[in-house]
């Protein structure tokens, strides 16, 4: 999934469905990283899974 916000930058996450109801979709992220510069791809989250 991508995330697009209004501030010059961009990130992509990764995670699973957990939930649909009608057209809405919850995912459960289990890793988020930027995609912009300085550092594309470099790992941002901090969830348990985080090195």
């Amino acid at each position: 999934m991508a995330i697009l916000t209004a501030d010059p930058v961009a990130y992509q996450v990764k995670g699973v469905v957990a939930a649909t109801a009608g057209s809405k979709v919850a995912v459960r992220v289990t890793e988020a990283f930027t995609a912009t510069p300085p550092v594309p791809g470099k790992r941002i989250d901090q969830g348990p899974t985080a090195a």
